[in-house]
């Protein structure tokens, strides 16, 4: 299958993969990957507003005979997940850390899970619909594994620790929640606060 695109933005060049959904469907039961063929995109960065080509060979992909299937070109302009950052300055018992606190919504988590499997990451196991991560559920079909916490918790510590980041937790979080006066699992543990760095 030859796939012809281009991405319109402000930026000079911007990160891309390829990922596939059986009959257009963006669900996880219906994911297919992109992976081998001439010039799939393997997270490179690209040129921007220009046309680029791939080759995707869909049988060494795909298993399935060829039904109706969407090709779909995702595109990162910056970090997996978006960051609101906020300085905690250091006190005699704490270091100072940058932290940031986002309330992540699902479309933003589904997202990050469809570019980690666009990137053939091992960790992220994908079967009947179902996504998990350490062998705990986090996804199923298009849909997060509601607010349980065991489930929340391996979804964030995965696309955070993809990021480089800690999430933060026991004593550190309940330091930032008091000096920053904010309540971080106040939404069913979308809104989360983590470590991107400390100093003395």
């Amino acid at each position: 299958m030859k796939v012809s695109y281009t991405v319109t933005s402000d930026l000079p060049s911007v990160k891309v993969r390829a990922v596939a959904f059986k009959d257009g469907v963006r669900s996880f039961a219906n994911i297919v990957p992109v992976r081998t063929g001439e010039g799939v995109p393997q997270g490179e960065s690209v040129e921007t507003n220009v046309e680029h080509t791939f080759v995707w060979e869909v049988a060494n992909d795909w298993d399935t005979d060829l039904d109706k299937v969407a090709v779909e070109i995702l595109v990162q302009e910056g970090p997996l997940l978006p960051q609101e950052l906020i300085t905690i300055p250091a006190t005699e018992t704490h270091k100072a850390m940058t932290i940031t606190r986002n309330s992540l919504t699902e479309p933003w988590l589904f997202d990050a899970l469809v570019w980690c499997f666009a990137e053939g990451d091992e960790q992220l196991q994908i079967k009947d619909g179902r996504v998990s991560v350490g062998g705990v559920d986090v996804a199923n079909g298009n849909k997060l594994i509601g607010t349980d916490t065991t489930a929340a918790t391996a979804l964030l510590n995965y696309l955070y620790g993809k990021m480089g980041y800690k999430v933060l937790a026991g004593e550190e979080l309940a330091y930032a929640e008091s000096a920053t006066r904010l309540d971080f699992a106040s939404e069913g543990l979308r809104q989360v606060s983590v470590k991107i760095d400390e100093g003395e």
